[in-house]
């Protein structure tokens, strides 16, 4: 299998296919105006995503079995993007607004890096079942949340930006135990990369601070990407709020 090569043909077509697909579904749902379209549509993005989340597991433990570096034990659903094939299959299935917020500020923030610098190794690149089950998953999770926002209608909320911060740093904490835990099995056990910076391209980018620096730093750049991605709606709430304070006073 060839290797993977950082914004390749293949890799490009990954991008562009993350946004444009949720685009397309986005745009037959606002048409169309069933529910029980939309339904179908959230409800098989839904099995999508966790059936790819699944694939992983049995290509994981037969290709490497439970221990090593490799091992099924080192690769369980606990990083980030693995919390949200399942949150995001939730939110589609529910549409509830709490799921919807985690998801957005965690899924745009935490998951954008890694589909534009890929975490993949040697032999998995295009053509091979790592790289589509990879993309599928981190385009899976990014899509999910467009199409939530683009065709759901769903928005975030400044409480919920904050709620999300707050959640998310709980989760890093409880990622500290869990590689605690695991380094029993699996010494190279690195959820949330809190044990050590992960083996991507230009990682000196996010990953310049000698470990454990570099994890308040990644903690602050969060902050201030969460409000980013935030940007967009608190603008469009301002002038709302400006078009109906001169639609009272020309009343």
């Amino acid at each position: 299998m060839p290797n993977f090569q950082a914004f390749s043909s293949p890799h490009l077509t990954a991008i562009a296919l993350t946004f444009a697909i949720p685009l397309g579904l986005s745009i037959v749902v606002r048409y169309a105006k069933s529910e029980r379209l939309t339904a179908l549509i959230c409800y098989a993005y839904a099995v999508l995503l966790i059936g790819q989340e699944f694939s992983l597991f049995g290509w994981r433990l037969t290709t490497y079995g439970l221990w090593g570096k490799e091992g099924l034990l080192n690769h369980l659903p606990f990083h980030i993007c693995g919390v949200l094939v399942f949150l995001i299959s939730a939110m589609l299935i529910w549409r509830e607004q709490k799921l919807f917020e985690a998801a957005y500020f965690w899924g745009l923030v935490g998951t954008l890096g890694a589909l534009i610098f890929p975490d993949l190794g040697e032999g998995e690149g295009c053509p091979s079942f790592r790289f589509f089950q990879y993309f599928l998953a981190h385009s899976g999770i990014i899509g999910g949340v467009l199409f939530a926002t683009w065709g759901l209608q769903m928005q975030p909320t400044l409480k919920g930006l904050f709620q999300s911060f707050v959640a998310i740093n709980l989760y890093m904490v409880i990622a500290v135990f869990i590689n605690l835990i695991m380094h029993n099995w699996v010494p190279e056990s690195n959820y949330m990369y809190v044990c050590e910076p992960p083996d991507i391209p230009y990682k000196e980018i996010f990953f310049f601070a000698p470990h454990p620096w570099y994890i308040p730093f990644l903690d602050l750049l969060t902050i201030v990407l969460f409000f980013l991605v935030y940007a967009p709606f608190a603008l469009m709430n301002f002038i709302r709020r400006q078009d109906i304070m001169s639609s009272g006073l020309q009343s």
